[in-house]
């Protein structure tokens, strides 16, 4: 009879609760250990990009579709979460500063964003880059933020 792993030294070395990898693997042999290993490690080492907007501001598919686009261009594997913050509930909860906000690995792509206060939930928000003041985030801005993740 082969030995059975069922990962819980992993998942909580890795600081994740049993549920995680469970739900998919519920037992594994010792020698696809290792699998399962490198696989967590993958996990870990994403990048997570999220994209909070509000649909009362236009300016956000646009900037859904660049960063799309600069991580196909940069051949980045990200998981991109598209996330209609649409109740002052949840501008709370996420702290959102307007429309449309990118965050990588939960960090703004705008240092300074981090430090407003306020949770606007229908306010287009404005960047600042080199200077001039943009409805969108430039590409080149977006694409270095994602560099300094990788």
């Amino acid at each position: 009879m082969k030995e059975k792993w069922d990962g819980d030294g992993l998942i909580k070395a890795l600081g994740y609760k049993k549920s995680f990898l469970k739900s998919c693997v519920v037992m594994l042999p010792r020698s696809e250990g290792r699998l399962l290993f490198a696989f967590a490690r993958y996990l870990i080492a994403m990048i997570t990009v999220d994209i909070l907007y509000n649909e009362a501001c236009e300016h956000y598919p646009k900037t859904i579709q660049y960063v799309k686009n600069i991580l196909a261009e940069e051949g980045i594997d990200a998981v991109v979460n598209e996330i209609n913050v649409a109740t002052e509930e949840q501008a709370k909860q996420f702290n959102f500063v307007g429309s449309p906000t990118i965050r990588i690995n939960g960090e703004d792509i705008e240092s300074e964003a981090e430090q407003r206060q306020g949770h606007v939930r229908d306010t287009c928000r404005v960047y600042n880059y080199k200077g001039q003041m943009y409805v969108t985030p430039q590409k080149e801005f977006i694409r270095a933020a994602l560099k300094k993740h990788r």
